[in-house]
């Protein structure tokens, strides 16, 4: 038998009394299917720490409600999971999300608190604040799979433990306790090392990584495991988790946006390394979407010298032949989308011009050190939480370290 869907609640804590109700008609019933419910008033104990349980939450469920009531939307903690539940949506046209409006919830209301970005209008919404109502039409919408579809987080946790494969049990441990995660319960079903792996995963996928300093003490742990090929590839996979998930997040959806919008994200003098770290964060498990850097100032006229960078890059790195307007039309014409990252400065009409001549290019903005909203800019989404100056360096610091620890395994193996 398989185990229930599972099921994320997101909610005010101010309203823990229909949080409950909905939870308890949800999680059992007569004759009616149960799901598995993650929700913070049940799973979260004095002392623990609590952010990093609801982003694992957030990876593990199959399905999700937000309950949008008057508290949970002037809530920044519940924007946050919308943010990273929407991003999940977007990555993930199996993931069902239930945005739930209570009282006097409208899109108006849910604009005005930064809700208006996620698309959440694009989402059949459930109008109610009757408990009952509200578990009987996710029930109607989820039934009661025989088999749920593996998680971006179970996708992850089945590619660490490929690669993990050759890491002894006490090396695992070691890495287990300097992350400071709780040693696994016992399960006669799971393996000690498929469990340490998942437990190792979910510290990742929390941007945590414990007594660990950074990406490159990670990656001298594992120095000694044989074939740095595999190390590589870990690598590559947890070295842009210092970025943060609901910044990350933002991104995706702006692929598909039916309004043509562009993110604006602030850093110091790493761009090159910064933006592509939130790409990867964006997409975890891909390495499809390319970011096209277009550095520099823009001289003269914004939109022609936008032009002549993306169609460059597309004859140096893409092979692409011909004129221009070719290079544009194949874009238009394509199924690839891309990223841009832009550096210069732009003006409002300049950027509509931008978006609209390049249907499948998402552009990022690069602010400089401070996201300072251009209220003038009337299609950006602004990628919040500001992003930190001395974390980014470190990050960067660290990400270099790795490097040479990686270069050395593979002189080492020669």
């Amino acid at each position: 038998m398989s185990d229930p869907p599972r099921l994320f609640v997101s909610h005010s804590s101010l309203d823990t009394d229909l949080t409950q109700q909905v939870c308890h008609r949800l999680a059992a019933a007569p004759g009616k299917p149960g799901y598995d419910i993650l929700v913070d008033y049940t799973e979260l104990k004095p002392g623990v720490d609590w952010p990093r349980h609801l982003h694992e939450y957030m990876a593990h469920c199959h399905a999700a409600v937000l309950l949008l009531s008057q508290n949970a939307v002037t809530s920044p903690w519940v924007l946050k999971e919308a943010t990273i539940l929407a991003w999940r949506r977007s990555l993930d046209p199996s993931f069902q999300l239930f945005p739930v409006c209570i009282t006097d919830v409208d899109d108006a209301l849910l604009a005005r608190h930064k809700f208006g970005p996620l698309m959440l209008g694009l989402i059949q919404k459930i109008e109610s604040a009757d408990p009952e109502i509200i578990a009987n039409a996710i029930r109607a919408q989820i039934g009661q799979p025989d088999v749920c579809s593996p998680t971006p987080f179970d996708q992850l946790v089945g590619r660490l433990k490929d690669l993990l494969s050759r890491v002894g049990e006490t090396t695992l441990k070691g890495i287990a306790d300097k992350m400071g995660v709780q040693r696994p319960a016992w399960r006669p079903d799971v393996d000690s090392h498929t469990r340490y792996v998942t437990q190792i995963a979910g510290r990742i996928l929390s941007e945590d990584m414990g007594g660990f300093k950074g990406v490159d003490e990670l990656i001298d742990a594992l120095s000694s495991t044989p074939g740095p090929d595999n190390v590589k590839q870990i690598f590559w996979i947890v070295a842009h988790y210092w970025v943060d998930a609901q910044a990350a997040g933002r991104l995706p959806p702006l692929l598909t946006a039916r309004e043509r919008r562009a993110a604006a994200l602030n850093g110091g003098r790493f761009w090159d390394f910064t933006a592509p770290a939130y790409v990867r964060r964006a997409h975890p498990l891909s390495l499809k979407h390319t970011l096209i850097p277009i550095p520099g100032g823009a001289p003269g006229n914004v939109l022609s010298y936008v032009t002549q960078e993306i169609c460059k890059w597309m004859r140096d790195k893409r092979g692409k032949k011909g004129s221009d307007e070719k290079i544009i039309a194949d874009l238009r014409n394509g199924d690839q989308t891309y990223y841009a990252l832009f550096c210069g400065p732009v003006d409002n009409e300049s950027l509509n011009e931008i978006l609209d001549r390049f249907q499948k290019v998402t552009f990022i903005l690069w602010t400089g050190e401070l996201l300072e909203r251009d209220e003038t800019l009337t299609h950006v989404e602004w990628m919040e939480p500001v992003l930190d100056l001395n974390k980014e360096e470190r990050a960067y610091e660290r990400y270099l370290n790795a490097c040479e620890i990686l270069k050395r395994m593979e002189l080492a193996e020669i």
